[in-house]
C-alpha cells in the first residue's frame, strides 16, 4: 500500500517528488549552489546538474565550484564564450581550466588595485610635499620681510644669491627667485637666527 501511494503521489505531483529528492541531496552544498539547482526548471535538468555537482564535490571545494559556476554563468564557456545550458556538466569536464582563468582574473584585478593604491599614495605624497614646500616658502618670505622690510634690500640680497648660486637661470625669474629665497632661508637666515 505504501509503495502504491508513493507512486500515486509522484504521478499526481512529480515536481514535489523531485523537490523532496533535491532537499535530501542538498545537505552538503551551499545556498548559492542550491539556489542554482532549484532554478533549473525541468526535473531532468536538475537531476543531471545535481549528478555533475556531486562529481565536482568529490574533487573540489564548494567555494571553487561556486567561483567557476559564477564565471561560466557570466562569461560563458572557455574560448568561445558560448552560453552554457548545463554549466555544472560543463564544469565537470572543464573546471580546472575555468579555475585557472578565475585565478588569473583575480590576480589581474589585485595587481590593478595595488597599482591604483600606489598611484594614490604617490599622489598624496606629492600633495603633502607641495604643501610643505609652500608652507616653507611662506615662512621664508615672512622671515625675509622681517629681516629686510625694504623691498630694495630684499631684491639686492636675493639678486646676489641668484647670480652667485644660480647663474644659468634667468635673473629675477620665478624659479631663480624661489631658489634664492629658499637658499637664503635655509643657509643664511637660520644660521644667524
Amino acid at each position: 500500500y505504501e509503495a502504491s501511494s508513493e507512486r500515486l503521489r509522484s504521478v499526481i505531483n512529480p515536481i514535489t517528488k523531485n523537490q523532496i529528492e533535491d532537499l535530501k541531496e542538498s545537505s552538503s552544498i551551499s545556498e548559492g549552489l542550491e539556489k542554482y539547482i532549484s532554478s533549473c526548471s525541468l526535473p531532468h535538468v536538475r537531476k543531471i546538474e545535481r549528478r555533475c555537482l556531486n562529481e565536482l564535490l568529490a574533487k573540489y571545494k564548494v567555494s571553487q565550484i561556486e567561483l567557476a559556476l559564477g564565471y561560466v554563468q557570466k562569461h560563458g564557456t572557455v574560448g568561445d564564450q558560448a552560453n552554457c545550458k548545463l554549466p555544472l556538466c560543463y564544469l565537470a569536464k572543464s573546471i580546472a581550466r575555468v579555475l585557472e582563468l578565475v585565478d588569473a582574473q583575480r590576480s589581474t584585478q589585485e595587481r590593478q588595485q595595488e597599482r591604483v593604491k600606489i598611484l594614490e599614495f604617490q599622489r598624496q605624497t606629492e600633495i603633502q610635499k607641495q604643501k610643505a614646500s609652500e608652507a616653507e616658502m611662506a615662512r621664508a618670505a615672512d622671515a625675509l620681510n622681517k629681516a629686510y622690510p625694504d623691498s630694495a634690500d630684499q631684491d639686492r640680497i636675493l639678486g646676489a644669491i641668484e647670480r652667485e648660486r644660480y647663474p644659468l637661470l634667468q635673473p629675477g625669474g620665478k624659479t631663480a627667485r624661489s631658489l634664492a629665497l629658499r637658499y637664503w632661508f635655509l643657509n643664511i637666515h637660520q644660521k644667524f637666527a
